[in-house]
């Protein structure tokens, strides 16, 4: 191409000022949405899968002492001048097990959070619940209603309580009847179950009851994971010990049973797939703060361990209790190692976590990066195309049902070239 060199213009500001408009004017000030999580890693009893930091400790002076330097992170974060530039959509306790706190630690600390960051009018407070007898009680779940809790989210895994214990967990089917019921009484708008597929000593026969009772059951939200073993955790140290066997199934097999239960909920309970793993009864049950982070929208984290992605950083805590809390108390974040998105992470991460939602808008994607999905990816997804794992028409790229229990692994093939092995190591099934 020839360029005209002829010197007639100077250009003094691109985008041109021609572009300038008064309608444009409303939202210059405006505070960018995010949302924010907090960490409390505290259990009664660490499932044998669960690869989260947490501690088996749980007596009031140790939860007392951690609070008191989660506090101090909160001041800091909150006087951050790009922290003070955003509201935030969602508000999200997890663990560890946030509801093994005492009534005036939940009280305390979930106020003073409300009071230090500015929230949007209708923003998601989600609180997860082990449903326990000893923890959860009727004045706890009625404080988090009180709270303002829209949704709590139950830790289940399993109707099966033998499931439950060959899998190292301490709660019961009986238990968590009741404590679902007295939920529903007292009013939470969103209540979700979380279930796992794979679980060691899992059957066609007590799956199907499973996901039998699930649907008798009805919860505006249904979360599925798959049991992953990863080597950090106590059901991978016991499958290496020679002398004891577990019956894992075979990759084939959870395959099948997921199939069925996503095949059911959306045939037989009408419920609404929000992404490759959560299902909601009715469009105005969406989880908020899943559905922002993996719509690219930022969270900042909080306590120990807790990882955000804010400001064009992915970044992660100290995640060893007695330097998380020494660095606070020298007025320092803790923050323990970071990351710089580029450019390319950006457009990788739009595709991996659209896939992930199950589709992706063609007209936000060129809007946010300048150019149509396919000018980036046409042949990728020629071949996707071919094998009908996505569909694509003038509007979006979406995943065909068929294929919803394989997002991620079609999601893998967006990861640019040098993440393709960083994943967590993980035992594999037969």
């Amino acid at each position: 191409m020839k360029v005209s060199l002829n010197r007639i213009e100077f250009i003094n500001q691109y985008p041109p000022f021609a572009l300038l408009n008064t309608g444009d004017t409303k939202s210059v000030f405006n505070k960018r949405k995010a949302h924010l999580y907090i960490h409390l890693p505290f259990c009664r009893h660490k499932c044998g899968y669960c690869f989260f930091k947490s501690f088996e400790r749980h007596d009031r002076e140790f939860i007392d002492n951690y609070l008191l330097a989660l506090k101090q992170e909160i001041d800091l974060q909150s006087e951050e001048s790009l922290v003070r530039s955003r509201v935030f959509k969602s508000l999200y306790f997890g663990g560890g097990t946030p509801t093994l706190l005492d009534c005036d630690q939940l009280d305390e600390i979930i106020r003073y959070v409300l009071d230090k960051f500015e929230f949007t009018q209708d923003f998601e407070l989600c609180v997860e619940a082990n449903p326990d007898s000893e923890s959860l009680t009727y004045e706890k779940l009625k404080l988090l209603k009180d709270l303002g809790t829209r949704r709590i989210s139950f830790g289940v895994q399993s109707f099966n309580d033998e499931i439950l214990r060959l899998n190292g967990r301490n709660n019961t089917t009986a238990v968590f009847l009741e404590k679902y019921e007295v939920a529903r009484k007292l009013g939470f708008e969103i209540i979700n179950i979380d279930l796992m597929s794979g679980l060691f000593g899992e059957t066609p026969e007590n799956w199907k009851r499973t996901i039998d009772q699930l649907l008798h059951l009805r919860p505006d939200n249904v979360a599925f994971y798959k049991l992953e073993c990863y080597y950090n955790t106590d059901l991978f140290k016991r499958i290496r010990r020679q002398h004891e066997s577990l019956p894992l199934i075979t990759n084939d097999q959870e395959i099948s049973l997921i199939r069925s239960a996503y095949d059911r909920l959306q045939d037989e309970g009408n419920y609404v797939p929000v992404n490759c793993f959560i299902f909601m009864s009715s469009p105005d049950k969406v989880h908020v703060h899943r559905k922002g982070i993996w719509q690219g929208e930022e969270m900042l984290g909080l306590g120990l361990s807790a990882h955000s992605c804010f400001n064009g950083h992915l970044y992660q805590n100290i995640s060893a209790m007695n330097e998380y809390c020494r660095v606070l108390r020298l007025g320092r974040l803790p923050i323990q190692r970071a990351y710089h998105y580029t450019t390319e992470d950006e457009i990788s991460m739009v595709m991996v976590y659209g896939i992930k939602n199950l589709r992706i808008n063609r007209g936000m994607f060129k809007y946010k990066f300048g150019v149509d999905i396919l000018d980036v990816y046409g042949k990728k997804l020629e071949e996707m195309l071919r094998h009908e794992y996505v569909s694509i028409d003038d509007k979006e790229l979406s995943v065909n049902r068929k294929y919803y229990i394989f997002a991620d692994d079609i999601a893998h093939e967006f990861f640019l070239p040098r993440y393709q092995n960083l994943m967590l190591a993980h035992h594999l099934r037969n």
